[in-house]
């Protein structure tokens, strides 16, 4: 019986075997990595191989296991070149590559040619070193709790008083920068604020280019557990701002590290029907991971917000309202960040965001045949239609004579503001398969659109007053930094006798705003309905007036 037994057995070892050999077979023919050779510290590393996918993600792991770099490749040929960084530690490096649970493995060493003894000073914080392994540098010896190499690969920095987070740019190569903070660094830095809402801040700025940020926080910030608001990562180039409950609900290890990957991405890795939209326009990737797995971050609403730098050329500086933010997905499909825009003041472009990937500045234009004669509306219709936050008629006609009925001005105020609110009821007289029943029920639910006993009158035309309430009412919603007043600037227009009591108030506060005028004969016509152009325009000036 036991005999029996132990045949039984050594049969199934040799299944399994078996079929992981074949499961190994199965990843190198999908994807065949070329040998590397062995590399010393500051030289370039070749990574080259075959595949059949149309696309695969690189992997370099340092010999502690940390993600060194992070790159996604295009073509059955794939190849791609990196520095290895000055101060990179001695021992085996591997890269791995491949899409998904199917990829291939190499392996290489990194030898220093002359090895040199790492500074200290006593201005700077190294993460997770005790106080007399910082004096001993590189003299410690095996009763220091952390290897040598791993020393090495941690970031460097400095704390300012108010609880700035800075590396020692002095110490880069390689044009990467990588920061590693612990828990007690990121305690320490939270101490050092006075403000009630605690902001955790890295300033990667820097006075050489750089290409590629690896950023390495706990978990716990981005899961609400953390005594944290927000976090802001700051570079020359780029800027983000995370809420603190980023990755609250996610399927995560709160107890392991996140890494964030910032990098600048070439023209020819992005789809081809857009590179003549971008240019030579700023391009970057995103990404969140843990354990070398991409972790895919998703918000219901737009709380991440992105600002990239970027100087307008000459020919740029007359529209730069056509300056915005594309959003180019893990499918490669392309989306227009309707809420970006071109910030004079900060020389930058701003948008909200839900999601990470590959992000590029472009300029948009949306042409109608029928402007000729509305000039003074010619650009507000063509940003705000290149956005998808209004729509013209047709492909070719906007009609802006035409009056403006009140569903769809609701729904083009909505997407004007980006407005997003969960709703259980509509008006009953807002139909639920028109093409504004969304808008209004989310207007409704914030209270801008209040309607009459329950009824709404969509396909009524808007009167200018009526418009005018419905947008003093979204500025409030949306928080907007108005100059609130009550004051009877109504009254100055010479037909202010004909503005409804209900929407003096709204008309004042647009007036002391400087988002509405009057026309030539200082007459706002507030009974007259709204033609689609003068909705248009006054959407227009809402929407670029504030960042």
């Amino acid at each position: 019986m036991k005999k029996r037994t132990r045949i039984v057995s050594s049969i199934l070892l040799v299944f399994v075997l078996l079929v992981s050999l074949l499961s190994m077979g199965y990843s190198a023919q999908e994807v065949i990595l070329n040998s590397i050779p062995n590399k010393s510290p500051g030289e370039d590393v070749i990574i080259s191989g075959q595949t059949v996918f149309d696309e695969i993600v690189i992997k370099v792991l340092r010999p502690n296991s940390t993600i060194l770099y992070v790159n996604t490749l295009k073509g059955k040929n794939f190849s791609d070149k990196f520095t290895l960084p000055a101060d990179s530690p001695e021992g085996t490096y591997t890269v791995v590559a491949g899409k998904g649970s199917i990829v291939d493995i190499k392996t290489f060493n990194v030898i220093r040619k002359q090895p040199s003894l790492p500074s200290s000073s006593s201005a700077i914080l190294i993460p997770n070193f005790k106080e007399s392994e910082k004096q001993a540098g590189a003299q410690s010896s095996q009763k220091e709790d952390i290897k040598q190499s791993d020393k090495e690969a941690l970031s460097e920095v400095t704390i300012d008083n108010n609880g700035i987070i800075r590396p020692k740019i002095s110490q880069l190569s390689g044009e990467r920068l990588e920061v590693r903070l612990d828990e007690a660094l990121v305690q320490k830095a939270l101490q050092m604020q006075v403000a009630k809402d605690k902001i955790l801040t890295l300033d990667l700025k820097s006075n050489k280019p750089l290409i590629q940020y690896n950023i390495t926080l706990p978990s716990k910030i981005f899961t609400a557990s953390f005594d944290v608001k927000e976090v802001l990562v700051n570079t020359n180039e780029l800027s983000l701002k995370l809420p603190a409950d980023l990755l609250k609900g996610k399927s995560i290890d709160n107890n392991k590290q996140i890494e964030i990957f910032i990098k600048k991405v070439e023209n020819s890795n992005i789809p081809s029907e857009i590179r003549a939209t971008v240019g030579n326009r700023p391009i970057y990737e995103i990404g969140f991971y843990q354990d070398l797995k991409k972790l895919y971050v998703e918000k219901s609403t737009n709380s991440i917000k992105i600002s990239i730098a970027y100087t307008p050329g000459v020919d740029e500086l007359s529209s730069i309202e056509n300056l915005v933010l594309l959003h180019i997905k893990e499918d490669g499909k392309v989306e227009i960040l309707s809420n970006s825009k071109y910030i004079r003041t900060s020389k930058c472009v701003v948008a909200n965001v839900n999601s990470f990937s590959k992000f590029a500045i472009g300029y948009v234009t949306k042409k109608f045949d029928d402007l000729k004669n509305y000039s003074w509306a010619e650009k507000a219709v063509s940003s705000l239609a290149a956005r998808n936050i209004i729509s013209g008629i047709d492909q070719n006609s906007f009609r802006p004579q035409e009056y403006i009925k009140r569903g769809e001005f609701v729904k083009w105020l909505v997407n004007t503001f980006g407005f997003d609110a969960q709703y259980f009821s509509n008006f009953e007289d807002v139909k639920k398969d028109s093409s504004y029943w969304r808008e209004v029920g989310i207007a409704k639910a914030l209270g801008i659109a209040k309607g009459y006993a329950n009824k709404f009158k969509p396909e009524n035309y808007i009167t200018r007053q009526d418009m005018m309430v419905l947008v003093q009412r979204a500025l409030e919603v949306a928080n907007k930094p108005i100059v609130k007043t009550k004051s009877s600037l109504a009254t100055e227009f010479c037909d202010s006798s004909d503005i409804s009591s209900y929407a003096q108030d709204s008309i004042s506060v647009l007036v002391a705003n400087d988002l509405i005028k009057g026309n030539g004969k200082n007459q706002m016509l507030p009974r007259k309905f709204a033609t689609r152009a003068e909705a248009a325009q006054i959407l227009f000036r809402v929407f670029f007036k504030w960042e």
